[in-house]
């Protein structure tokens, strides 16, 4: 998984290999939705990306995402 932030063009995006493409769509969106935009619309965009890694990392380490009620994934201090 590649994240990519284009800041000034307000553009995010996650990128995935051809294999995984179509099972990593939703979980991409919902990473972007739930764990990054939120601290990027309050401009704390270090911790918009160190909470999307995070997630990230724990979607590859196996661990499903929370349900959809659940708070977002906070960063790090």
């Amino acid at each position: 998984m590649l994240l990519l932030i284009a800041k000034d063009d307000r553009k995010l995006r996650i990128e995935v290999g051809t294999d995984w493409r179509e099972r990593c769509r939703y979980i991409a969106k919902r990473i972007i939705a739930e764990d990054i935009s939120p601290h990027f619309k309050q401009g704390d965009f270090y911790g918009g990306i160190v909470a999307g890694i995070t997630r990230i990392d724990a979607v590859i380490q196996g661990e499903a995402l929370p349900a959809r009620n659940q708070k977002p994934m906070a960063a790090p201090p």
